[in-house]
């Protein structure tokens, strides 16, 4: 959180205290798992998919949630997409990048959800990490 933190990218560290307090007014529940990801047993977790920016004030955050899940033996992938900024998935109509993450979270998905057949999933793009 530290290396991007104080850069003009969105969001600065000064921010993410009062977002958090912002998503759960209550300080007492701030603590309870279902709040703060970073406080429940990693076992409880499904197979996960963590993408991360390479210029995010989150990225450490989300190495450090991937170790947890890997070790539980519930990390599926965890993948740092180079050169981009917080929320840049929303960008996947324009930045290359962005829509190799949501190949990615779709191929995920369709490995995953018992409804998504394989002639979707063979469907599905499947584009390469620009370098």
């Amino acid at each position: 959180m530290r290396q991007f933190g104080d850069s003009e990218l969105f969001p600065q560290l000064g921010l993410v205290q009062p977002m958090f307090e912002d998503y759960v007014p209550d300080p007492a529940e701030r603590d309870d798992p279902s709040a703060d990801l970073t406080r429940a047993s990693a076992e409880v977790f499904p197979m996960t998919f963590i993408a991360a920016a390479e210029y995010d004030v989150f990225r450490d955050a989300s190495a450090v949630m991937a170790a947890r899940l890997k070790e539980a033996g519930r990390l599926h992938s965890f993948k740092t997409y180079p050169r981009m900024a917080h929320l840049f998935f929303g960008f996947s109509r324009e930045v290359e990048c962005a829509a190799r993450c949501v190949s990615d979270v779709a191929h995920f998905l369709a490995e995953r959800l018992p409804a998504v057949s394989a002639e979707v999933s063979s469907s599905l793009p499947n584009r390469p990490m620009p370098q």
